[in-house]
């Protein structure tokens, strides 16, 4: 399902007519900006194998997507398509209370939400064996999050711990005390 999604998204930015010179000519360079979480993908396949099919040249930004939409509102960052990782944060450009940057976006693909841990780290078998909220509330365990107002990912994070104190019905606080020992990444 991923690879004829970046093909769609690879098709709107062909479609797009940018041109180094800004003229709108159909060649030259497509500007694409894009959630951080994607800069591997967009700059090691997408922006080549764009490059390769097309003729034209490919630049790419990435950073978190809030910050990025910001950075569009803000007139620092111009391009011809925007990938984020939140269908809140493209509502962020619609509308003309938003500067009318954007009129639509379609949601192309979704990963699920996880927790990542070292195989061989000190909490590895406790993570295998005991339930995730528990081990995530254990002395010395490092927890590391991307920031809630600028990373979606990060807000889904939040949400998720608020989501899991409530189905699992935990102690008031765990979700804030997760967050609040937790290395916030930007």
């Amino acid at each position: 399902m991923i690879a004829p999604a970046f093909v769609l998204v690879v098709g709107m930015a062909a479609g797009c007519g940018s041109s180094s010179n800004g003229s709108g000519g159909g060649s030259g360079t497509a500007h694409v900006l894009y959630a951080g979480s994607l800069v591997n993908l967009m700059d090691k396949q997408v922006g080549p194998a764009f490059s390769r099919a097309t003729g034209n040249g490919y630049q790419g930004y990435g950073s978190d997507s809030q910050s990025v939409a910001n950075a569009i509102k803000s007139k620092i960052q111009v391009g011809d398509v925007f990938i984020s990782a939140s269908p809140t944060v493209d509502a962020t450009l619609q509308g003309s209370a938003n500067g009318d940057w954007l009129s639509w976006y379609t949601t192309f693909a979704q990963s699920p939400l996880v927790i990542g841990y070292d195989a061989k780290g000190s909490y590895a078998a406790k993570l295998r064996t005991e339930p995730w909220y528990q081990v995530l509330t254990r002395p010395g365990i490092k927890v590391g999050i991307t920031d809630p107002v600028l990373d979606p990912k990060g807000k889904l994070t939040a949400a998720a711990l608020t989501a899991a104190q409530q189905t699992y019905h935990l102690p008031t606080g765990f979700a804030k005390s997760v967050r609040a020992n937790a290395a916030v990444f930007p």
